[in-house]
């Protein structure tokens, strides 16, 4: 069984890789997209930012998987909001038309699938409506493409800044 995401581990990756490269944690954040607060403060909350994950895992070039032990799933293309001018996001739309290929493939009712994914915040409207948001929590994400069996990096796009 797959663990739950680690924050500290990133973190701890995120800062390690801030020393290396000399940097402040202010230009780290002007870097990265995500405010120094956010960062330091990741690893108390109990659902994290799905963009500040990305950013993060973007700028270090790895999987959001691999701080769930996960060190198979493809890494994200390295990046940052700076050099770029882009955020990195989940495509929601993308991830729900995945969703509802598999569940239909399955013969699977919207509750059915919520059953299987098995997450109390995971309910047959929260996947059908997939489609209509532009977000989506770190944990409800992890809960789904592990479901599909395909990792986040399969469901992100490049946005404007």
């Amino acid at each position: 069984m797959r663990k739950a995401f680690d924050a500290k581990a990133l973190l701890d990756a995120v800062e390690a890789q801030r020393r290396e490269r000399n940097m402040t944690w202010a230009e780290l954040a002007k870097t990265v997209g995500v405010s120094a607060s956010m960062m330091k403060g990741m690893a108390a909350r109990a659902e994290l930012e799905t963009d500040s994950v990305l950013a993060m895992t973007r700028w270090l070039g790895r999987a959001v998987e691999s701080f769930c032990g996960d060190d198979g799933a493809p890494a994200i293309e390295p990046g940052d909001v700076a050099s770029s001018g882009r955020f990195l996001r989940i495509d929601t739309k993308a991830l729900h038309a995945a969703l509802d290929t598999a569940r239909a493939e399955r013969k699977l009712s919207w509750s059915d699938v919520a059953v299987q994914i098995a997450r109390p915040e995971i309910t047959a409207s929260t996947l059908s409506g997939l489609a209509g948001t532009t977000r989506i929590g770190l944990n409800r994400l992890l809960a789904i493409t592990r479901w599909l069996g395909a990792p986040v990096a399969a469901f992100t796009r490049l946005t404007p800044r």
